[in-house]
């Protein structure tokens, strides 16, 4: 196996099956990048897009029954044509990966670095030297992200209670890997004539988080009259999150697998995936107003901004060298969203788009600022004629990327897919910024 891709293994969450590592294998994990299978699983649209508001423009069309999580004003227009009460039930996977800061990085290290670190000539050393600095200049803080999760939406709508309420259960996994540069590594030939490293010039600096979060929804009309309605949510939360950081010297691992030892990667990731949990509360809000042929809507998310404790499970003197790298807490920023759809008078033809005001985070902790613009089709037929939705999603902030979205609901089946790019042969070669998400859903009314 050529290439052995540690930010992959973490982001796959699969460490049983991790292979053993020696000296070359091991540099090629720490500072290459490939592609490898994904739970399907992902995150509230808090964090990142849910289900059909992919392709939706984070406002689903009035017709579909759960888009609670993007704005529990929502709660209010799930309801069927029919009065008296409504039940549903829904399950969603989803899953978001992004590739930034890597470009040439397999290329670059297949050409440069590969063929020489077996060498003992001092003249191939100096070269390595040089190359392994250049590489890292390039591709420093370049790193490798996944967010994926699962939703479980439960909705009961009654006259009973004025309105709908929502209980929704979401269980998340999010990883990241991130090549650290902090100085020019120098190499040397130790004893055996192995390649040694020097101490915290670079690493490799890892994130993980699982989260579980229950959210309790209500949303009702407040006012109408012959211009529209208007109607208001709130939802509740509580998260409980287990947050792991670790950095990894590169000369530690490099030490620990020279003459004939070996390490595996599990020896280092060993715990990323456990720990005890912080919990916190936070609140989201909305209103819409709906009109004939149009909605407006505001929501505000993580209005309480909670803050959660993070594990350093770095070893050594790590913690001192990558300190810019070890934060000891995470904090999910407030965002604030406006949206707008404008629709036929039979809710058939949709156009929808929102915005973020304001800068904020997602599970991995990159800076997220969403704006959005979809339309959609739903056509009341049978079940195998599909309704269908397509649109645009950019993010203003942190990877500044633009996904191209499309997704279809066949009866109670919703798939949507988004990414920033159609050549993904281009990426696997070149390891191009590059994202896609992708979710998977059912849910069922009665």
């Amino acid at each position: 196996m050529k290439l052995i891709n540690l930010f992959a293994i973490i982001a796959s969450n699969n460490l049983l099956e991790m292979l053993k590592m020696k000296k070359t294998k091991l540099f090629m994990a720490l500072f290459t990048l490939g592609f490898t299978s994904l739970s399907v699983q992902a995150a509230p649209s808090s964090y990142s897009p849910i289900g059909p508001n992919i392709g939706y423009g984070d406002a689903s069309n009035p017709r579909t029954i759960y888009s609670t999580l993007a704005n529990p004003a929502n709660n209010a227009l799930s309801t069927s044509t029919e009065e008296g009460s409504r039940f549903g039930l829904g399950v969603s996977a989803q899953f978001q990966v992004e590739l930034a800061g890597l470009e040439g990085s397999v290329n670059y290290f297949d050409n440069h670095i590969e063929p020489l670190l077996n060498s003992n000539n001092a003249a191939d050393l100096a070269i390595l030297q040089t190359n392994i600095n250049t590489y890292l200049t390039r591709h420093n803080q370049g790193n490798f992200s996944s967010i994926n999760s699962i939703n479980v939406p439960i909705l009961v709508r009654t006259d009973l209670i004025g309105g709908g309420i929502t209980f929704d259960y979401t269980r998340q996994t999010a990883s990241k890997g991130t090549i650290i540069r902090n100085n020019d590594v120098t190499a040397l030939l130790g004893g055996g004539g192995n390649v040694t490293i020097n101490p915290g010039a670079a690493g490799l600096g890892l994130n993980h988080k699982e989260l579980s979060e229950f959210s309790l929804g209500y949303g009702r009309n407040f006012m109408t009259n012959e211009s529209g309605t208007l109607s208001a949510g709130l939802s509740a939360r509580h998260l409980s999150l287990v947050s792991n950081t670790r950095a990894l010297d590169f000369k530690t691992i490099v030490d620990d697998n020279v003459g004939g030892q070996e390490r595996t990667a599990s020896d280092y990731l060993d715990g990323m995936d456990s720990g005890t949990a912080d919990s916190n509360f936070t609140a989201d809000i909305g209103i819409n107003w709906t009109a004939q042929n149009y909605m407006i809507g505001f929501t505000a998310m993580n209005l309480t901004e909670p803050t959660f404790d993070i594990t350093d499970r770095s070893t050594g003197a790590a913690p001192v060298d990558f300190r810019d790298f070890i934060q000891p807490t995470y904090t999910l920023k407030s965002q604030y969203r406006v949206s707008g759809q404008l629709f036929s008078d039979n809710r058939h033809w949709k156009l929808g788009g929102s915005i973020d005001l304001a800068q904020a985070n997602d599970l991995n902790n990159k800076a997220t600022q969403w704006w959005t613009l979809g339309a959609a089709f739903a056509t009341d037929s049978a079940w195998y004629i599909p309704d269908a939705r397509f649109g645009l999603r950019s993010n203003m902030a942190g990877s500044q990327q633009t996904y191209m979205n499309a997704g279809v609901t066949l009866g109670f089946l919703n798939l949507d897919l988004a990414t920033t790019t159609l050549n993904l042969n281009d990426v696997a070669n070149d390891q191009k910024d590059a994202a896609v998400m992708g979710s998977a859903g059912v849910e069922f009314s009665f």
